[in-house]
């Protein structure tokens, strides 16, 4: 970084892109700390999906911005992008929200009616995505283990935020996910 304070990454790798440490660490008072903890990202362990880790982690002057990873159970593999800068001794996440966000596909197919609402946190229901129509991955929001995809229709134009899910769904929700791992 910029201001010469150095951090160290780590990911220790296991099958299927599982470990036990995925992180960012910062040498103190002779003890390496975790500053960033890249598994629990998106919540607990396996909360929204697994392999959780960084894929990619850059310095930028005083900050680092990191490509997380993980095959969530609602949209397959996808990477979101969030920015921490260097401020009062500490790295500190820019913001919850971000529009670097890549999917597998560019466009997904509603396999069944889903909905979409206002806000992140899922305060009230917009509208209803029906079965067959196409949406585009366009943000994502994490914060304090929520996590929400933005998304919009294709075929309105609107968009909103969708649930992201805890579990293997029953039936997928887009047509196009593929699961691995």
């Amino acid at each position: 970084m910029e201001n010469g304070k150095p951090f160290l990454y780590f990911w220790l790798v296991e099958e299927d892109e599982e470990g036990p440490v995925c992180g960012v660490f910062q040498y103190e008072s002779g003890k390496l700390k975790q500053v960033i903890d890249c598994k629990n990202f998106f919540g607990k362990k396996h909360r929204y999906g697994y392999s959780v880790h960084s894929s990619g982690i850059r310095a930028k002057g005083n900050a680092l911005e990191i490509d997380f990873w993980l095959m969530s159970y609602t949209v397959g593999g996808m990477s979101c992008n969030y920015r921490f800068e260097y401020k009062n001794g500490s790295l500190k996440r820019t913001s919850s929200q971000t529009s670097a966000v890549k999917a597998p596909f560019t466009t997904m197919t509603a396999s069944k009616n889903i909905k979409i609402y206002d806000s992140p946190n899922k305060k009230k229901v917009l509208y209803t995505l029906k079965s067959g129509q196409r949406i585009m991955v366009i943000g994502a929001y994490v914060k304090s283990g929520n996590f929400s995809l933005k998304v919009k229709n294709l075929s309105t134009g609107k968009s909103g935020w969708i649930k992201c899910l805890k579990k293997f769904p029953s039936e997928k929700l887009f047509k196009e996910v593929v699961y691995t791992g």
